[in-house]
């Protein structure tokens, strides 16, 4: 086992999470796909609602940006050369930075809501 192969095998999870599909799922037709074949052609063509989880609550505006870098990063994790994957750190501190964004716009968005209610 390599680096790179845990971070292919995170990016895997991270498109789990974004697109409600297990690693080897049936498409409408009924055949086997890898999640990759199914979510990855979504994401890169920015058809970020189509790949989403049909289960999952429509985002808010400021989740989607969240929610956009992860798919983004999901598919730089799943690069077919080890090479042009990202490092575990680098996909930490990506993860990090994605979260702080979406904790600091929920922050400020609460914070709006406050004011205009006069709290």
């Amino acid at each position: 086992m390599t680096s790179a192969i845990d971070v292919y095998g995170f990016g895997v999870v991270l498109l789990e999470l974004f697109s409600g599909r297990t690693p080897a799922d049936r498409d409408e037709a009924g055949d086997i796909h890898h999640i990759t074949d199914l979510t990855v052609p979504l994401i890169t063509r920015g058809d970020f609602e189509a790949a989403l989880d049909p289960n999952m609550l429509k985002p808010k505006k400021i989740e989607m940006a969240s929610i956009v870098d992860m798919a983004c990063l999901a598919v730089e994790c799943e690069s077919i050369t080890t090479k042009d994957r990202p490092l575990m750190s680098e996909v930490l501190s990506h993860l990090s930075g994605a979260l702080a964004r979406l904790s600091s716009n929920e922050t400020n968005h609460v914070d709006e809501e406050e004011y205009a209610d006069g709290r």
